[in-house]
């Protein structure tokens, strides 16, 4: 059901295809996965890739349920220098309390010519609180990379100010109705009509969205691919 209008988060969820055809072009070798989670990046992989999913030791036990390849700190990986082909950093960033360690460990353990895929939210409700403590905008992003010597080979900004408008008025109206439901509110009818509008305002939105020319002003998510210079 994320796939269609009827989700809240369907303008979060719908270029995931786009996202997930980049792990697939330029995975290869050894593959760390940095903050895996579950591990769904891994199911895209180049065929002939290793891959090896990392993450802490508390997210692993008492939020996923899961046991990483390797359990360690994404700003002091566990990992030798330039032993890794393509490192993958999705939806992490914005959890580390020094994010620009993370990346200089990332250019340390990557091997030269060596891709880092990124991607992290920018205009999005605080989750996994209370791990959640930064928003990155592209200047600021442009700025750290260029701090290294890496190389931008693919950038993205998702969402159109319509969309990522949207998206959040939709998480807005599926949190309001799930509290009042918690609470036994009477404004639980109140909830349900409006949950019963979500598919309108993402169709809505959408066609604005195509009928308007792109403007990078209010995107929900960046995404990058990165290269190491050999």
């Amino acid at each position: 059901m994320r796939l269609t209008p009827l989700h809240p988060q369907w303008f979060g969820y719908r270029h995931s295809h786009k996202i997930n055809t980049t792990i697939t072009r330029y995975s290869s070798g050894i593959v760390l996965d940095i903050g895996c989670g579950k591990g769904h990046q891994k199911q895209y992989l180049h065929p002939g890739c290793t891959y090896y999913g990392l993450d802490l030791p508390f997210t692993s036990i008492n939020w996923y349920g899961t046991k990483p390849d390797i359990y360690g700190s994404a700003e002091t990986l566990p990992v030798k220098d330039g032993t890794v082909s393509t490192a993958l950093l999705f939806d992490v960033m914005e959890h580390l309390k020094a994010p620009e360690k993370c990346i200089a460990e990332i250019f340390r353990v990557l091997s030269p010519d060596g891709f880092l895929i990124l991607k992290i939210p920018f205009l999005y409700p605080i989750h996994d609180a209370p791990l959640d403590f930064t928003r990155w905008t592209e200047h600021g992003l442009m700025r750290l990379f260029e701090s290294f010597d890496f190389k931008i080979v693919e950038t993205g900004n998702i969402g159109q100010p319509l969309e990522t408008a949207a998206l959040l008025l939709c998480i807005a109206i599926s949190k309001h109705t799930l509290n009042w439901f918690n609470d036994r509110s009477i404004f639980m009818i109140v909830g349900i009509l409006l949950c019963s509008t979500i598919p309108l305002i993402n169709i809505g939105a959408w066609i604005l969205s195509k009928i308007s020319r792109k403007d990078p002003m209010m995107p929900h998510t960046y995404h990058y691919v990165l290269k190491k210079a050999a």
